[in-house]
């Protein structure tokens, strides 16, 4: 399962001066609500889609691995 570090984004807005995540939202430009249901897994049963993940790393000037992580959920998929 891919998740994503919210101390990894939390550490790249502070490098990039933006204070809350209301700001990082506006930047973004999406509803603060939006990126906080994508922030807590609630954006859909796979997580934030590939707009979000986008405008993370276009704000944030960064790559998705910089912010994302792949855990194992102990599924196999074979």
């Amino acid at each position: 399962m891919i998740v994503l570090r919210l101390s990894a984004i939390d550490v790249l807005m502070g490098k990039r001066g933006i204070k809350t995540r209301k700001e990082l939202a506006v930047r973004m430009g999406i509803l603060p609500t939006h990126l906080t249901s994508a922030l807590k897994g609630r954006a859909g049963r796979h997580g934030p889609g590939a707009k979000v993940i986008d405008r993370l790393c276009i704000v944030l000037r960064c790559q998705p691995g910089d912010f994302l992580e792949h855990v194992d959920s102990g599924h196999d998929p074979t």
